[in-house]
């Protein structure tokens, strides 16, 4: 996927926004602490919850750290998780200053798998 980056004017970067939806087994395997630490540890700022289908992640840095944020889940998931689909969605900034765990969004239909 390319990142089509935005410039930030109160910094003079480029930076992006993006949704990431996240299907699989992803909850009950400490999947959403994951995705804060590797947020957090590159810089990106955002939310991850919980849905009824899965995990919605959005984050906002420079293309290059989501790309890095990308592969991390991709490749170093926790260890009971199996990620089935990252759908991926380019999305307006929100110039947001943190990332946070978000509650849980409630949807209509549920196919979540979660790990026993």
């Amino acid at each position: 996927m390319e990142i089509k980056p935005v410039r930030y004017k109160e910094h003079d970067e480029l930076i992006h926004r993006i949704r990431l939806t996240v299907t699989g087994r992803v909850q009950g395997v400490g999947f959403r602490p994951l995705v804060y630490r590797y947020a957090t540890r590159l810089g990106l700022v955002g939310w991850v919850a919980n849905t009824s289908t899965g995990v919605i992640i959005e984050v906002e840095g420079a293309p290059s750290k989501i790309e890095k944020f990308i592969t991390l889940l991709r490749t170093e998931p926790p260890p009971q998780a199996e990620i089935t689909n990252i759908d991926i969605t380019s999305l307006p900034l929100k110039h947001e200053h943190e990332f946070k765990i978000l509650p849980s969004i409630t949807q209509a239909h549920v196919k979540t798998q979660v790990s026993p």
